[in-house]
């Protein structure tokens, strides 16, 4: 399967793309047009804007010369190129793309709600469980994470290496999304997106933090950075004034609060932890899960065929999200009756 999003064709002039980065210098003729962007120097198209990005063990500078025998009509660098064609000449060409990006697909997260979901583990999960309640509840999705993209219900994508893709790429994702009518966009919003400027730009209405742990150490160098880079999301939607919903039972999801003023806070637990959103009566089988669920004093009992105390935090979590939405919760229970989660995942086997 193809990895690169299809939304219908565009155009934008290079001058108004490099006017979305204050810091931009346009070297070159100004008046040219962009029909399409891309980092990799090997599928650049006529008409594309070549992105030259930095990354551990390589430089996209390396191969501009390539772009451009391919067809590019510019170049987004940090390094002037003696070069025949236009250049934005930018300080970070990774934090440029998402703005331009952002503008080239005219900010697609505008038009529909973006729900992100960040933390050390089960954000997969609970994200094909918002999904599932979501489409349950009749609105039309689309994923992006770990298993690919999908948009509604016929349209998929696959991502071998970024559980987040670069952001010319999510901003065309969301644009095709917002082409097939689709109301809800579930995203895996992963530290290494949130820290390499991925998700900039992107209107985030509703948030939800699964957990936090000592990951990813290798990349952000301390605890406390690869936390930040996570509570950015929050942050982020914090300042849209939108829903922020975090599990009270770990202590790194909570270490996000502080970031969500200007939020809408819910908190879970199933441990008797304060919060709005409490699950009781937990019982575990060898064929699923039920308990009680309280949200905010309306209470519904939740049976899924999901097994394990840990898809009970993450269901929680996503009975949070589908709350803030304005799903009720007769039927997110009703939904999570035939939750079946992640392929391949804790799946019962006959």
């Amino acid at each position: 399967m193809d990895q690169l999003p299809h939304p219908r064709p565009r155009r934008a002039s290079l001058t108004r793309l490099a006017s979305a980065v204050p810091q931009a210098l346009l070297r070159g003729a100004s008046d040219g047009s962009i029909t399409g962007i891309q980092y990799d120097s090997r599928i650049i198209r006529p008409g594309d804007l070549f992105v030259a990005l930095r990354g551990a063990d390589f430089d996209g500078h390396d191969y501009i010369d390539r772009a451009i025998a391919n067809g590019a009509a510019a170049l987004l660098v940090e390094a002037a190129h003696e070069s025949p064609i236009p250049q934005i000449l930018v300080p970070d060409s990774r934090a440029a793309l998402a703005p331009i990006a952002g503008r080239f697909y005219d900010h697609p997260s505008r038009e529909l709600e973006v729900i992100g979901l960040t933390g050390t583990d089960g954000k997969t999960t609970t994200s094909f469980l918002v999904d599932h309640i979501l489409r349950h509840a009749g609105g039309v999705t689309g994923l992006i994470g770990t298993v690919g993209i999908r948009i509604g219900s016929d349209i998929s994508y696959t991502l071998p290496h970024q559980t987040t893709p670069e952001s010319n790429l999510f901003q065309g994702y969301l644009r095709e999304m917002v082409e097939h009518g689709v109301t809800h966009a579930v995203v895996e919003a992963t530290s290494h997106g949130l820290a390499m400027h991925r998700l900039d730009t992107t209107r985030f209405g509703i948030a939800g933090v699964t957990n936090m742990t000592h990951e990813h150490l290798e990349y952000h160098g301390t605890v406390e950075r690869y936390w930040r880079a996570k509570a950015s999301l929050v942050e982020r939607v914090a300042s849209e004034g939108g829903v922020v919903v975090l599990n009270a039972d770990d202590a790194g999801a909570m270490s996000a609060e502080p970031y969500a003023t200007g939020a809408r806070v819910l908190r879970t637990s199933s441990s008797g932890n304060p919060a709005e959103i409490i699950a009781l009566n937990i019982e575990i089988r060898a064929t699923g899960t039920s308990f009680t669920v309280n949200v905010q004093g309306v209470v519904a009992g939740i049976d899924m065929p999901l097994i394990g105390g840990f898809n009970v935090d993450n269901a929680l979590i996503a009975i949070g999200i589908a709350h803030a939405t304005g799903v009720s919760l007769a039927t997110i229970a009703t939904a999570l009756r035939t939750a079946t989660g992640v392929p391949g995942r804790m799946q019962l086997i006959d």
